[in-house]
């Protein structure tokens, strides 16, 4: 009995990891796309375009289900102004934005990502 109890132990911690790495992946691959939304130098792209705000929208066109995860990251974008950011690379006022993205799988956090935008 006690074995039986030990496989199904390491088989919800085996869908727990699985569930974590998908979710890495996930935000890593959101994080990419808005790098290259900011990296885009056509009109309508770059880090002017890359708003402080609730950005959702950021990562849904290329959002793709995949491993029960059916909703996009959550992408949050916030003006680097406090002193709780990283510090910004950039003398220039308003040079940084702070992108926390979150993936969640039915309402638990399964992976978060936060990256640093410069205007350079």
């Amino acid at each position: 009995t006690s074995l039986l109890a030990l496989f199904g132990q390491v088989g919800r911690s085996i869908a727990t990891n699985q569930e974590t790495q998908t979710g890495a992946q996930l935000a890593q691959a959101c994080a990419e796309q808005i790098m290259a939304f900011r990296r885009n130098t056509a009109a309508g792209y770059g880090y002017a375009n890359v708003t402080v705000g609730n950005a959702t929208g950021a990562c849904n066109a290329g959002f793709t289900a995949v491993g029960g995860f059916t909703t996009a990251p959550v992408v949050n974008v916030a003006a680097h102004s406090s002193a709780s950011l990283p510090a910004c690379p950039s003398a220039t006022v308003g040079a940084c934005r702070q992108v926390d993205i979150q993936v969640d799988k039915g309402g638990v956090r399964a992976a978060s990502l936060s990256l640093l935008l410069v205007n350079y």
